[in-house]
């Protein structure tokens, strides 16, 4: 309901968000003897720092609700180890990403905690979250339990990380055969049944996260004086050439079958929107 408006700015995310978030898992945010913001390190400062009698036990990297998490894994990883803690956790208020200091290559590494607290069973999400709660944190058992299935839960999703059979999108190239998943900057893994998959999983990424608006369109395509996103549909009925995929927002997509069509305008609609082609990947095997 309110997307638009914590989006804007990593503030308001920290306080309508993540803060009651660390509240509800026993966080007293108004402690400094467990919870510290803006914590220094060396020449940095980690946004959140959970402690224990003044020993670091997790350090949180906070984004603005919707901004992609995998670009500051390197980061809140050196925070972790500069600081001497075993943990360190992404978030952008709604998807939360833990991980073990010793994970240090961030296309291969597997969250200990992995969630999307907008999607999904409530009562797994929060058996999720509370690997990070207070108690479970101060106790050192989150490594323990994240490697068990706690009652109730599901078991952890693990086509949501990459593995050696994936590849950038940038480093994708036409000619090569139609991948089997696209792994958004969130973290979030889509089918790919046909080449028009990767250009729909784009967009509709980009209209989830409030950058694809009507007040976008149109888009013009690459290369082409035909628009890539409008207000209203070119083709209202299937041909052999050409598609108007509908989105939300009242917008279209214009969509083919073909590999030249599709792939260099996924390309070209995440780059629009300042999305890095190295944060999209693709899984080849």
């Amino acid at each position: 309901q309110h997307g638009n408006h914590l989006s804007q700015n990593e503030y308001r995310t920290r306080a309508v968000l993540i803060d009651p978030l660390l509240q509800a898992l026993e966080w007293n945010t108004a402690e400094p003897n467990q919870v510290q913001m803006e914590y220094l390190i060396n020449d940095g400062y980690a946004d959140y720092a959970l402690l224990n009698r003044s020993k670091v036990l997790m350090v949180i990297e906070a984004k603005k609700l919707s901004e992609p998490l995998w670009p500051h894994f390197d980061k809140a990883r050196s925070y972790a180890a500069q600081s001497e803690t075993p943990y360190f956790a992404i978030t952008d208020g709604n998807l939360w990403r833990a991980y073990h200091v010793s994970q240090t290559n961030r296309t291969t590494a597997y969250p200990l905690l992995h969630t999307n607290i907008f999607e999904g069973n409530r009562d797994d999400i929060a058996k999720k979250l509370l690997l990070i709660s207070q108690p479970i944190l101060t106790a050192h058992n989150i490594a323990r339990l994240a490697g068990q299935k706690l009652p109730g839960s599901q078991e952890p999703d693990q086509t949501n990380q990459p593995d050696p059979g994936w590849i950038t999108l940038a480093e994708f190239e036409q000619g090569q055969s139609r991948p089997r998943n696209i792994q958004l900057p969130d973290g979030t893994v889509k089918p790919v049944k046909y080449w028009k998959d990767l250009l729909i999983h784009a967009a509709e990424y980009l209209v989830a996260r409030q950058m694809l608006t009507a007040q976008a369109a149109p888009i013009a395509a690459a290369g082409s004086k035909r628009n890539l996103v409008s207000r209203t549909p070119r083709h209202r009925q299937p041909t052999s050439a050409a598609l108007s995929y509908r989105l939300s927002r009242n917008l279209y997509l214009e969509v083919e079958l073909r590999v030249a069509w599709c792939l260099p305008n996924a390309k070209h609609l995440l780059e629009h929107f300042d999305i890095s082609l190295t944060e999209v990947r693709v899984q080849i095997t």
